[in-house]
C-alpha cells in the first residue's frame, strides 16, 4: 500500500525565509548536524516495533498498511489546511516512538486505539511546530464521532508521559536544509530544484515502514544525492560541484555516499512505484521542464528557506489540546 502523495513545488520569494549558504558557516552547520545526529540516534530513535505484533487470524494486529493509511490521513489533513508536510514526519515519528513504549505497545492489537494515537500525534505536532491548536471538539468531529473530546485529552497525556515530553525530533527535511548549506555556490534555482525533489522523496519515505528505522540524516542525504545526480546528467550541476559537496559532507556532517547507497535505490523504487515506473530522474526532468532551464540558470534566484527558520523547535513544552 502506498500513500497518495503528489509533488508540491515549494517556491517562496519571502526574504525572511531565505538564506544564502554564505550566511551560515560550515562550522555552524557541522555543530547543528552533530546535535541532530545525536538526537536521532538516541532520544528520537525508532525501532522495529511491529515485530512485537504477532499475527493472529482471529484478531487485528498492527501492520504496515495500517501505518501507511494513518500517514495518508495525516497528509490529507495538512494538505487541506495548507500546512507544511514536515508536520506529518514529526507526527509519525512521535507515533512510532510511542508504539515502542510499554503503554503504546498495548495498541499493537487495538485498531481503534492506534487511530486515536495517530490523530493525537498529528495534533501535537501541529502545536509544537506551528503553534496551531486543534480544539478537541474539532478533533472529535474529524473522527466522525468515533472519539470524544475526553478521549483525545487522555491519549495526549499518555503520549506525552510515555515520551517524557520529548515530542518533535529532527526530521529528514531538517537535515536536507543543512546539507544544502554545504553545496558550493550554484546558479539560479538549481538549489531550489534539489530542495523540491529531495523534499518530495523524504515525504514519500515518511509513509514507508521499511525506512522507519533508517536515520533521517541518511534518508535526507540519499534524497539530496538522488536529486543532485539527475541535475548533473542534465548539465545543470557539475561533477566538480558534486565532488566538493561530498567532501564537505564527509568533513562537516561525517557522512559518505556509500553509507546511503541502499537507501538511494529504495527511494528511487518508491518514486517509481508511486509514479508508475518513473524514476527520481524522470521526476526531476519533469521539474526541470516545469521550471525551465533558463530560469534554473538565472543568477540571483538561489534562495532557499533558512534551516533556522524551518526548525522552530524550542525549549518550551507544547500546550495540552484541552488547553489545560
Amino acid at each position: 500500500m502506498r500513500v497518495n502523495l503528489e509533488l508540491q513545488p515549494w517556491i517562496t520569494t519571502d526574504d525572511d525565509m531565505a538564506f544564502d549558504s554564505h550566511n551560515i558557516t560550515r562550522e555552524e552547520v557541522a555543530d547543528r548536524i552533530a546535535v541532530m545526529q545525536l538526537q536521532e540516534s538516541s532520544t528520537y530513535k525508532v525501532v522495529d516495533y511491529m515485530k512485537l505484533s504477532k499475527r493472529n487470524l482471529f484478531s487485528w494486529t498492527l501492520n504496515m498498511d495500517a501505518r501507511t493509511a494513518m500517514s495518508a490521513w495525516c497528509f490529507r489533513v495538512v494538505d487541506t489546511c495548507g500546512m507544511e508536510r514536515e508536520i506529518v514526519a514529526s507526527a509519525m515519528n512521535m507515533l512510532d516512538r510511542f508504539m515502542n513504549t510499554s503503554d503504546g505497545s498495548t495498541l499493537l492489537k487495538d485498531k481503534v486505539g492506534y487511530q486515536l494515537a495517530g490523530m493525537t500525534s498529528l495534533a501535537l505536532a501541529m502545536k509544537w511546530m506551528k503553534n496551531i491548536q486543534l480544539d478537541t471538539i474539532v478533533l472529535a468531529e474529524m473522527s466522525n464521532g468515533n472519539f470524544t473530546e475526553e478521549d483525545f485529552c487522555i491519549m495526549e497525556s499518555r503520549i506525552l508521559a510515555a515520551l517524557e515530553w520529548r515530542v518533535c525530533g529532527p526530521t529528514a527535511l531538517d537535515f536536507v536544509f543543512y546539507y544544502l548549506a554545504l553545496i558550493p555556490g550554484v546558479k539560479g534555482m538549481v538549489l531550489r530544484a534539489i530542495l523540491d525533489n529531495a523534499r518530495y522523496q523524504t515525504e514519500l519515505a515518511v509513509s514507508d515502514y521499511d525506512l522507519v528505522r533508517e536515520r533521517p540524516s541518511h534518508v535526507a542525504f540519499a534524497a539530496v544525492l538522488n536529486a543532485m545526480e539527475t541535475l548533473q546528467e542534465d548539465g545543470l550541476f557539475s561533477s566538480q560541484e558534486k565532488e566538493v559537496f561530498l567532501e564537505q559532507a564527509q568533513r562537516f556532517a561525517l557522512i559518505a555516499s556509500h553509507q546511503v547507497e541502499a537507501i538511494r535505490l529504495y527511494l528511487d523504487h518508491i518514486v517509481s512505484e508511486y509514479h508508475g515506473g518513473s524514476s527520481v530522474k524522470d521526476l526531476m526532468e519533469c521539474m526541470v521542464d516545469a521550471y525551465g532551464k533558463e530560469l534554473l540558470l538565472t543568477p540571483g534566484i538561489d534562495k532557499c528557506p533558512h534551516p533556522e527558520e524551518q526548525s522552530q523547535q524550542d525549549n518550551q513544552s507544547p500546550v495540552c489540546v484541552s488547553h489545560r
